[in-house]
């Protein structure tokens, strides 16, 4: 691991990063869309730590967008703060990111997590606060 400090303090005015590459989300359904496994999550992240990106930030999500359907697509994706520790682990350069829905983590859960994340990644961790969007799967959390 490098001693750099996070790149997201960097000189460069313009950050450039990926995001989600930890699930596929809604966006389409073509054949040739990106298949959200560990392989090709690890392949993008270290394309990109290679090329300089700034940020590799995944997204959180704990049920499929579309309600009914438990198997839908969407609702595959790996948890934000496991995936970011093994890409943390795998990663030199770009800053590494969890995804936190502010109504679904315990503050001293998502905060020792953190901790443990930048432990790992050479202190080029950021936490990714949101406060979520998709009403049943915040309504699985009373």
């Amino acid at each position: 691991m490098s001693n750099r400090i996070n790149p997201i303090f960097n000189n460069n005015r313009m950050k450039l990063g990926t995001f989600g590459t930890n699930g596929v989300g809604p966006l389409t359904t073509v054949p040739e869309n990106y298949t959200a496994n560990w392989g090709n999550s690890l392949q993008l992240a270290q394309m990109a730590d290679r090329a300089g990106l700034e940020a590799i930030i995944p997204y959180s999500r704990w049920k499929g967008y579309v309600t009914g359907q438990p198997d839908d697509r969407t609702g595959r994706v790996m948890d934000a703060f496991v995936w970011a520790a093994a890409v943390a682990a795998s990663t030199d350069y770009s800053a590494i990111f969890s995804t936190a829905q502010a109504p679904t983590f315990h503050p001293i859960v998502a905060a020792k997590q953190s901790a443990t994340i930048d432990i790992i990644s050479n202190g080029r961790f950021g936490l990714n606060v949101v406060g979520g969007w998709n009403r049943p799967e915040l309504e699985m959390f009373g």
